[in-house]
């Protein structure tokens, strides 16, 4: 809770420079999962968890804020399953979360230096994905450069090196963690 607390509190000028979305709690793939399993039910509460914390955090680093509500699956990996799908669904309509979509390519967790975190940042903030083999390509359904909160001691000089060499403007990409 401290990093994310500390996150949060990020600003440049009047604005929050990160947000911190739902990645569940277990960081599970969710390829295989059955409607009614335990590692599905299991996978549901941790959802829920993160929910509560990340509320909890919000409240007391922005209070009076609203949050926004983005869920990530974990390997940008969906249920292949219809029934979990639909009970995945049916728990982020409850929780109000959206899914990002792809955002970033599935290694985005090997993003542990200053160096790959800029590159990061520098390709969402031109709308493309990004990963550390290829660099950034394609085109990110939402402009946003993800990093595991776990990894903010290594990568913090990167994000904050790309923050003062790209001004903030009101509709610019903010970083962000699940």
């Amino acid at each position: 809770m401290k990093g994310i607390r500390e996150l949060l509190k990020l600003k440049k000028e009047d604005t929050y420079l990160c947000e911190v979305f739902n990645h569940t709690a277990f960081h599970q793939n969710m390829t295989r999962f059955k409607k009614g399993t335990a590692r599905m039910d299991l996978c549901l509460l941790g959802i829920r968890f993160i929910e509560g914390c990340l509320d909890e955090a919000y409240a007391a680093e922005r209070p009076g804020t609203r949050r926004m509500r983005y869920f990530r699956f974990p390997f940008l990996a969906e249920p292949r399953d219809k029934l979990a799908k639909t009970e995945l669904n049916t728990l982020f309509t409850e929780l109000g979360l959206i899914s990002l979509g792809e955002t970033q390519d599935s290694k985005d967790f090997d993003n542990y230096s200053p160096t790959r975190a800029y590159k990061a940042l520098e390709a969402a903030h031109a709308g493309k994905r990004y990963d550390v083999k290829k660099g950034a390509y394609g085109i990110a359904e939402q402009p946003v450069a993800l990093f595991h909160t776990k990894t903010w001691s290594k990568i913090r000089k990167g994000v904050l090196k790309f923050l003062d060499a790209h001004p903030v403007k009101k509709s610019a990409t903010s970083t962000s963690s699940k």
